[in-house]
């Protein structure tokens, strides 16, 4: 015990039992948060590539060209989450000869690709696709092809 002129000095003793309490739970905490990440199946995580993302929709916006006769088409995709990225957003953008003349696009579509989410030990690798809305939350999809991609949903 802690004593100053046969006081015991509280504030001593906590500061005292603080610190030897702190420095004997520091393994037993490192063991405990170890353990559970080597041992829980949530803790698996896997990023999806952006350039087999955009391989994807330009296999899907080749056939929406021919569906529709349109010239060309220009995508641009970017991860939309830093760090664990489960999905990439894509804007593609369609030419026909005439809004080509113009300057301007015939058709611009929204398109996100991702991964299903993942629990447990039930991992998927399949690159989806879905149609989503523009910048505004109440904008519906776009399509600018005969088919609305709506992937399945987890």
């Amino acid at each position: 015990m802690i004593k100053h002129d046969n006081k015991i000095n509280f504030k001593d003793l906590a500061l005292h039992i603080g610190s030897r309490l702190a420095r004997s739970l520091r393994p037993a905490a490192a063991a405990i948060l170890l353990g559970s990440s080597l041992l829980t199946t949530n803790t698996f995580a896997h990023n999806i590539d952006l350039n087999q993302a955009r391989q994807k929709v330009d296999v899907y916006a080749k056939r929406v060209q021919k569906q529709r006769d349109y010239t060309r088409s220009e995508i641009f995709c970017q991860n939309l989450n830093r760090g664990h990225n489960h999905q990439v957003g894509c804007t593609v953008s369609y030419h026909n000869a005439k809004s080509w003349a113009a300057g301007r696009y015939a058709c611009v579509e929204e398109i996100t690709v991702y991964f299903q989410a993942h629990r447990g030990n039930k991992r998927n690798w399949e690159y989806y696709m879905t149609h989503v809305g523009g910048k505004y939350e109440s904008s519906r999809p776009n399509p600018c092809g005969d088919e609305l991609l709506t992937g399945p949903m987890p």
